[in-house]
């Protein structure tokens, strides 16, 4: 993630906002919630900067705005919530069989 996208994700984040992750237990994930705006834009450069985004989808999952990123065989998807224009918490899943089951619903559409 190079600098001018760190801005740009620094001025989308609150800064109080909270990004949890679930693996499952079958992915490497953040094992607990990662708070401030700061260390958000930290783990998210360290993360871009090990993994290459290939794809991207944008959709609304469970009322959320949301994202579907492919890094080569594997997914992630970013769910956000925000309020006065501001992201609030950011929701990682990369536990596999729960994008296997979005990956089908999602072929399932019209």
């Amino acid at each position: 993630m190079d600098e001018g996208h760190i801005d740009e994700l620094q001025d989308l984040l609150a800064a109080d906002v909270v990004s949890c992750s679930d693996g499952g237990g079958k992915v490497r994930a953040a094992r607990y919630p990662i708070a401030g705006a700061d260390h958000v834009v930290r783990f998210f450069g360290a993360l871009r900067r090990h993994l290459s985004i290939t794809e991207v989808q944008t959709l609304e999952v469970n009322g959320r705005t949301a994202a579907l990123l492919r890094f080569g065989r594997h997914y992630q998807l970013l769910a956000v919530d925000s309020r006065a224009g501001k992201i609030q918490e950011i929701y990682s899943i990369i536990n596999p069989d729960k994008l296997d089951y979005l990956r089908h619903q999602l072929a399932d559409r019209p």
